[in-house]
């Protein structure tokens, strides 16, 4: 059986990102960049008023006071935040500043209360950098960067489950990388080996999941189909759950063969299932997640790496199982917890990181 960390560098080094297409921002959501994009104009593109008041020249208020007030110029205009500041005037003085009757009422800082030309991005600048996945914020940002297509990794995934038992196990695969790989088909079949040769000449993925068929004797038809595919690159897997799992090359596309049991599917699809699209992707790794206190031990024998589902409260993580977990636990869980084949676990209190989709594993 193969290290779950060798495993990682096998998918590290054999899966490479996927063509690069363009897109319009809205169809790009949840995808990778394959390209930075850069600003087309400065941002903001003209001086912008940050809070409602009245654009003065800052020069002309000094030694102002309530003690000391000073009529406004006539000419100073009223703007409202967001509203772009007329030539001429360097601060906006805030309008509970101002008496009804137009008396400044304190002095004004040259800059003051106003977003310059460019204090955003300018012109030319890298406004988000490849390898970055379009999520939450960052859509936001291009929008108002007036961004209207990207060029953005899609990658092809095709999951195919090997006899019907096995394809809510599928619809389930789907679920966890459909915000990941928005193009996602399942196909439920007996054959592995056609299904498996179909799948890539009809099809045409980018890479491959395939559920059940990792029996033993003649129940092993999809280690068989990978090996007379492909080159079988994992036989099994020093994992648990899914040490029967297996990896392989079919010409350029990675296979990853996994068991039958939910718990397997679902812990497997959560690590190697989210390297193998973040490598497709060529997405950047971001930082490590934050670690979190332990609300119970985590104990188990070495030598495997185990993969436990754990869901996040208030005060901390707390364990949903070992090697079986129920689908209450797996409709709770908030990630996994890597304990490495050398530990026999985790005492409650340690602190631990949780590999979610934002995440995946080290290939160190």
């Amino acid at each position: 059986m193969l290290a779950f960390s060798a495993v990682c560098r096998l998918i590290a080094q054999h899966v490479r990102p996927c063509a690069a297409e363009t897109l319009a921002l809205g169809e790009a959501a949840g995808l990778v960049l394959a390209a930075p994009v850069i600003a087309k104009a400065d941002m903001p593109a003209y001086a912008m008023a940050l809070r409602d008041g009245y654009a003065v020249m800052s020069e002309r208020l000094i030694g102002v006071s309530p003690l000391s007030p000073l009529p406004l110029d006539a000419a100073a205009p009223f703007v409202t935040a967001g509203q772009r500041v007329p030539d001429g005037f360097d601060a906006i003085l805030p309008r509970e500043e101002v008496t009804e009757s137009g008396d400044a009422l304190s002095e004004a800082t040259s800059g003051g209360h106003i977003l310059h030309r460019g204090a955003q991005i300018r012109q030319g600048e890298v406004l988000v950098d490849a390898g970055t996945r379009l999520t939450g914020a960052t859509m936001a940002a291009l929008r108002l960067g007036d961004t209207r297509s990207v060029m953005v990794r899609r990658p092809r995934l095709a999951i195919l489950a090997l006899g019907e038992v096995n394809g809510l196990l599928a619809e389930a695969c789907r679920d966890v990388l459909g915000g990941l790989s928005p193009d996602i088909r399942c196909t439920t079949t007996s054959g592995a080996l056609p299904a498996l040769q179909s799948t890539l000449q009809v099809v045409n993925p980018d890479a491959v999941i395939t559920i059940g068929g990792l029996g033993a004797g003649s129940d092993d038809v999809a280690r068989a189909a990978l090996a007379s595919a492909g080159i079988v690159l994992a036989a099994e897997m020093a994992v648990t759950p899914g040490r029967r799992a297996a990896l392989a090359m079919c010409g350029q596309v990675p296979v990853l063969a996994l068991p039958g049991a939910p718990e397997a599917v679902m812990a497997l699809t959560m690590t190697l299932g989210r390297l193998m699209i973040a490598c497709l992707s060529g997405e950047r790794r971001g930082s490590a997640p934050s670690p979190r206190r332990l609300k119970r031990k985590i104990a188990g024998p070495a030598g495997l790496t185990r993969m436990v589902f754990v869901r996040a409260e208030a005060n901390g993580i707390m364990p949903l199982g070992s090697e079986r977990v129920s689908l209450k636990g797996l409709a709770e869980a908030s990630g996994i917890v890597h304990v490495s084949p050398q530990s026999e676990g985790f005492a409650e209190g340690s602190e631990v990181a949780i590999l979610d989709l934002d995440h995946w594993p080290d290939c160190e």
